[in-house]
């Protein structure tokens, strides 16, 4: 759930804490050694080493229920409800005025979008688990293969630069499908053995890092 506090955590014992005075912290983007949240009050911090948090500019034009991910140092904010992607340029006081960013949209309805990724292609995952492409502000083909057992409710989509595959979470189904990045299925993780559902999840150094039920999993993949 979201919370004000942000933890360090060494050897399973709690270190430090950092209290936020924007908001609650619901969203997290890493980048070049920053990390930044978004609160609930549309706010971006910046966490800084003293363990305190510095409020950066930033004027959204998307609605509060835009998907945010962090690239090369810029926002990219994706609205369902305007079917628009806004780009926001980093600079010496935070952001810059936002940028329509999708120029070529094709047939793709966006308006059941829940998660996108991006890697120079930004990949939009939509609740059904279909995936659009997108490289320099138009759609591309995405041949995606057929998905078996059809994912019902997707919620989450990830890849990197570093990374040959797309990596879908459907949470409640307790399971990561994988794709290569033509939209060939490669295998599916199965995590029948949670107690709860899968609510999140990161791919780094060849380890799958989950979180189910307040508890952090670790897991070595292909």
């Amino acid at each position: 759930g979201q919370s004000n506090k942000l933890y360090q955590v060494e050897n399973n014992a709690i270190t430090q804490t950092a209290n936020s005075s924007y908001g609650d912290l619901y969203f997290s983007l890493n980048y070049e050694n920053n990390l930044l949240f978004i609160t609930n009050q549309n706010k971006i911090l910046k966490y800084n080493s003293d363990n305190s948090f510095t409020s950066q500019s930033i004027n959204w034009l998307s609605d509060d229920h835009a998907i945010n991910q962090l690239y090369s140092g810029n926002i990219y904010s994706l609205s369902p409800n305007d079917q628009q992607l806004y780009k926001y340029t980093s600079n010496t006081a935070g952001f810059g005025a936002g940028q329509t960013w999708i120029t070529d949209k094709g047939d793709a309805d966006l308006s059941t979008a829940v998660s996108m990724t991006i890697d120079g292609n930004i990949y939009i995952l939509l609740q059904d688990g279909k995936v659009l492409q997108f490289y320099r502000g138009a759609k591309e083909d995405f041949s995606q293969s057929l998905i078996e057992p059809e994912i019902v409710k997707a919620t989450k989509i990830y890849t990197d630069g570093d990374i040959n595959y797309l990596y879908i979470l459907e949470g409640q189904a307790k399971r990561i499908v994988v794709l290569d990045k033509e939209g060939g299925f490669v295998k599916q993780y199965q995590f029948e053995t949670l107690a709860d559902s899968i609510t999140d999840f990161i791919i780094q150094d060849g380890q799958l890092y989950l979180t189910s039920g307040n508890k952090l999993y670790q897991a070595a993949i292909d």
